[in-house]
C-alpha cells in the first residue's frame, strides 16, 4: 500500500491547493465515481460539477456501462468541451471483485436474462463491442488531457485521509473503486461525510415483468454483487440509497426542449448525446448529493446484498431494526419520493450555464 500510495501522491490532486481553496471557501468537497458511459460521459455528474457550492476534487471511474479507458478518454473530452477541465480523472477498477463475464452468462442460462451488461454486451446489430483497453470512436475529436496518475481507489483514500468528515462521494455505477478503497484503509468509510449510491433496488421484482426488466434490474448491485456488500457493511456514517425513485424522471422531448431552449456548450452536448427517452438516474443521485432538501420521502432500514450465487444474486435485501439479523448489516436511508418539479428545474438551471463550477 506504500507504495500505491506514493504513487498517487506524485500526481493525484494537490492537497496543499485544495487546502488553501478549502480555507478560502466553505464549498463542499466531493467526488463523484461512476461508469460514466460513452458518450454520455460526465453529463452525469452534473449538477455537481456546474455548482458553485461544491468542489469536484475528482472523478473516479469505474467499468461497468463501459470499459475504464473508454470511461476516461470520453470523460476527459466532455470535460474539455464543458470548461471543467480542472477536475482530475482517475481510472478505476477495470474487473469487479469476483464475477467474470463468463460467469454472468452462465447465470443468465441457469437462471434469466440479464437484460443490459454493459462493458461484457454481446454485439448485435447497430450495437459493436469492444475490448477492456478499446476507445469507442470519439465523435468529438480526442482529447487533449490525461487521466491523473494512480488508481481511483488509492486516490479516494488518500483524499479522504486528507480531509477526514470533509469529502461527501456519489456513486452511481458498480461499487468497485469503493469497496478496494475499504480494503486498502479499514478507516476509509468512517472518515467520509456521506455517500450516495444510485442502486440498492428493493421490491422490484413485479416491476421487472410489468414495466421493464432493464429499469429495474439494479445493473450497478449486480454487476459486482461482493463490492457493493463491502461497501453496505463498511461502516459509512451515512448512506443515502437512490433506489426506485430513480426512474421516476425520465428525458421527455419535452424537458429535453426545454433544456436546449438556451444555448451553452453543456446544453449542445446534452441534446446530441443524453439517452433520450431514459430516466435520469445518476443525475438524480447527483443532485440529491447537492441539495438533500430534495428527498421528501424517505425509509431507514438495514441493508445488505444476497452473495449466494442464485436467483437473487446481487440483489439487496432489507431488515427492520427489529427483524434484522445481526450480521454487520447497516443503516441506509432509502429515497421513496423527491421534488420532482425542483429537481427539473435544477437540472434546467445547472445545464444552462455558461461558468459551470463558478
Amino acid at each position: 500500500m506504500k507504495t500505491l500510495r506514493t504513487i498517487v501522491m506524485a500526481g493525484v490532486f494537490a492537497m496543499a491547493p485544495i487546502a488553501a481553496a478549502h480555507a478560502e471557501t466553505p464549498r463542499r468537497l466531493v467526488i463523484v465515481d461512476n461508469d460514466f458511459g460513452v458518450p454520455v460521459s460526465g453529463l452525469q455528474a452534473v449538477p455537481l460539477i456546474t455548482s458553485p457550492a461544491v468542489q469536484v476534487i475528482g472523478l473516479t471511474t469505474v467499468v461497468g456501462d463501459s470499459y475504464v479507458t473508454d470511461d476516461v478518454m470520453h470523460l476527459l473530452r466532455f470535460l474539455e468541451i464543458v470548461g471543467r477541465a480542472d477536475i482530475p480523472v482517475y481510472a478505476g477498477a477495470n474487473t469487479p471483485i469476483l464475477r467474470t463475464k463468463s460467469e454472468l452468462n452462465a447465470w443468465e442460462r441457469r437462471n434469466s436474462t440479464f437484460p443490459w451488461k454493459g462493458a461484457w454486451n454481446e454485439p448485435r446489430p447497430g450495437h459493436g463491442v469492444i475490448g477492456p483497453n478499446d476507445v469507442q470512436p470519439m465523435p468529438m475529436g480526442p482529447t487533449q488531457r490525461k487521466p491523473a496518475k494512480g488508481a481511483a481507489a488509492a486516490f479516494l483514500v488518500d483524499a479522504v485521509q486528507a480531509h477526514p468528515g470533509e469529502i461527501s462521494i456519489v456513486a452511481a455505477g458498480p461499487l468497485t473503486n469503493l469497496a478496494l478503497a475499504v480494503r486498502l484503509d479499514p478507516s476509509f468509510a468512517a472518515n467520509v461525510k456521506e455517500l450516495v449510491i444510485m442502486g440498492g433496488l428493493v421490491d422490484a421484482n413485479l416491476r421487472q415483468a410489468t414495466v421493464d426488466a432493464n429499469l429495474y434490474n439494479d445493473f450497478n448491485f449486480k454487476f459486482d454483487p461482493e463490492a457493493a456488500d463491502i461497501v453496505l457493511t463498511a461502516g459509512f456514517a451515512k448512506i443515502r440509497i437512490v433506489s426506485c425513485v430513480a426512474n421516476t424522471v425520465r428525458l421527455t422531448p419535452e424537458f429535453l426542449r426545454r433544456i436546449v431552449a438556451v444555448k451553452t456548450p453543456l446544453t449542445d452536448y446534452y441534446e446530441r448525446f443524453s439517452l433520450k427517452g431514459l430516466p435520469l438516474w445518476d443525475e438524480m443521485a447527483s443532485a440529491i448529493l447537492l441539495d438533500g432538501t430534495l428527498v421528501t420521502k424517505s425509509t431507514k432500514v438495514f441493508m445488505r446484498v444476497d452473495l449466494d450465487h442464485g436467483l437473487n444474486y446481487g440483489g439487496a435485501y432489507v431488515w427492520s431494526e427489529a427483524t434484522r439479523p445481526h450480521l454487520d448489516e447497516r443503516e441506509v436511508e432509502i429515497v421513496d419520493d423527491i421534488d420532482t418539479k425542483r429537481f427539473m428545474d435544477v437540472m434546467v438551471s445547472a445545464l444552462q450555464t455558461t461558468a459551470p463550477g463558478k
